[in-house]
């Protein structure tokens, strides 16, 4: 009860192999916690020191399978974060949290349930700290350094004529005429109705539907980008840079060839420029830079 006191309450100190201190609560209709520790002070409440070398400096464990709270809980009334986590060794190469799962959740989970604000904010620098990328309330992403993917062109999911079992990555696709907003194969030379190509991988995926909905039954349309195209020798073999309509074979392109030789062709025909030749040898996929015009 002293107020000048500066050493602690309590202190337990083991110099055998076994813990320092053992709190247990053994009742099963204790609601209490077995340790509480209050400061009213300017020093944390807890403070867990490890000098050693042999494993973490706190573990909390929930061994009841049962259980549906979390093993750690942070929270604040204050206006500092509920939890703070730093690594202050700079030859240290491990992050500062790591998060794992074994289930099926997410590994984890962020809400704001605040009127305005960001869910995350990510910053870089040191002793000036500057934002780099940012996920607002809305789930809207802002990157100050871009993006990079895996992708090479930009999709958007579509409906599509029949069953999603007979189209396949590579399939030239134009605009149905019986049905708003959906795509079919192409089978029709030189096609104004061209719309992209059934797209391989998309390193961008547009789409109206909200990120919850299943898209299962769409087909992802590479509009432009570069994106794996089925073609065939229709109107001759394909040269790098020819460019290619569709032809008469379902779901193919082929090179262009102006009705006047002048090098003309009417408008929204032209699917994009090959990127490799083909002379009829192999699969009949080339990859196109699609650029519908």
């Amino acid at each position: 009860n002293n107020a000048a006191n500066s050493a602690p309450s309590l202190n337990v100190t083991t110099n055998g192999t076994g813990n320092a201190g053992n709190f247990s609560t053994t009742n099963a209709a204790n609601t209490n916690p077995a340790l509480q520790a209050t400061s009213n002070g300017n020093a944390t409440a807890v403070d867990a020191l490890h000098t050693g070398t042999g494993s973490a400096a706190g573990y909390f464990h929930i061994s009841n399978a049962s259980n549906t709270f979390n093993a750690l809980q942070a929270n604040t009334s204050g206006t500092g974060a509920a939890a703070g986590f730093s690594v202050t060794n700079a030859s240290n190469t491990f992050p500062a949290v790591i998060a794992t799962t074994n289930g099926t959740g997410p590994v984890m989970n962020f809400n704001h349930t605040g009127s305005s604000g960001n869910i995350a904010v990510f910053m870089s620098g040191s002793p000036t700290l500057v934002n780099v990328a940012r996920i607002d309330k809305a789930g809207k992403g802002f990157f100050n350094g871009g993006t990079q993917t895996s992708g090479a062109d930009v999709a958007e999911m579509f409906d599509i004529e029949g069953s999603r079992d007979s189209y396949e990555p590579g399939d030239v696709l134009v605009i149905s005429e019986s049905t708003d907003r959906t795509m079919e194969k192409s089978s029709e030379a030189n096609s104004t109705k061209v719309a992209g190509v059934y797209a391989t991988k998309p390193g961008v995926t547009l789409s109206e539907k909200g990120i919850e909905e299943n898209i299962d039954d769409l087909v992802p349309m590479g509009v432009i980008g570069v994106i794996p195209t089925k073609v065939c020798l229709e109107n001759g073999p394909i040269k790098r840079g020819d460019l290619l309509v569709t032809s008469s074979s379902r779901g193919r392109a082929m090179k262009a060839i102006s009705a006047k030789g002048d090098g003309m062709f009417p408008a929204g025909v032209v699917l994009g420029k090959a990127l490799e030749n083909y002379d009829g040898t192999g699969k009949g996929l080339i990859k196109v830079l699609v650029n519908v015009k």
